[in-house]
């Protein structure tokens, strides 16, 4: 039995107006070209676990934290 644990962190920060919320999710469009960080990261993830399906099994779990106004927030 083998047990490989993976984490990926990602800090966007940056003054408001700056695009932050734009590179993380991308437009309100469906398109994979257009996709932001979020929705890339998670796309190349999935498909590599359908991928390797017959050789390991995966469990995933995603948390985002949001500090507004010093705040912090579990999405």
């Amino acid at each position: 039995m083998s047990l490989t644990v993976t984490m990926f962190v990602y800090f966007s920060f940056g003054q408001t107006g700056s695009g932050k919320t734009y590179t993380v999710n991308g437009p309100n469009s469906s398109s994979v070209v257009d996709c932001g960080v979020n929705y890339r990261a998670l796309n190349d993830l999935f498909s590599i676990s359908q991928k390797r399906n017959n050789s390991y099994a995966y469990e995933v779990s995603v948390q985002m934290v949001v500090d507004f106004f010093k705040c912090v927030f579990f999405v």
